[in-house]
């Protein structure tokens, strides 16, 4: 009988990233600092956030030109309503 592989498709990675998913690596007072950058934010919720969410936001497109037109606190917003508010 062949062994399975664990790790794989079916393995850890799926529980994985629904453990990461749960939690969100920033509070909302650390989004808002200085030590996450735009670009930071941008990159989790473009990887996290549903299309909807990310076209109502004005998400949508490539993080360097996000970064040029939405302001920090817009994205802090942004990220504490798809938190949750944490």
């Amino acid at each position: 009988m062949p062994r399975r592989r664990v790790g794989t498709r079916l393995g850890l990675r799926p529980l994985i990233f629904r453990i990461n998913a749960m939690a969100p690596p920033w509070t909302a007072a650390e989004a808002a600092s200085e030590s996450v950058s735009k670009k930071q934010i941008i990159t989790y919720l473009q990887e996290n956030a549903d299309d909807a969410f990310l076209s109502s936001n004005k998400l949508t497109g490539q993080p360097n030109s996000i970064v040029k037109r939405i302001t920090k606190d817009v994205l802090v917003d942004a990220y504490t309503k798809f938190t949750g508010g944490s």
